[in-house]
């Protein structure tokens, strides 16, 4: 799965967990195509995010085109937790 995938399916999978305010975020990115960025809303935003979910969006922020140590720390203290 690439990341445009990815994000979809987490904003449609845990987009009602998500405030207003961040869904709103999560789906102007997806229509922006900022996938990353709409992926890594719901991962920090959600609490529903599963370990798999987390796992799965580190390895593929290997790949982003700068890949945020504030992005990889968050899903570190997620997956933690």
């Amino acid at each position: 799965m690439d990341i445009e995938e990815f994000a979809t399916t987490l904003v449609r999978r845990h987009g009602t967990a998500l405030d207003d305010a961040s869904r709103d975020m999560a789906t102007g990115a997806l229509d922006a195509g900022e996938f990353e960025v709409a992926a890594i809303i719901v991962a920090e935003d959600a609490a529903d995010v599963s370990a798999e979910e987390m796992e799965q969006l580190l390895a593929l922020s290997a790949d982003f085109d700068e890949q945020d140590v504030v992005v990889v720390r968050n899903i570190a203290r997620r997956l933690a937790s």
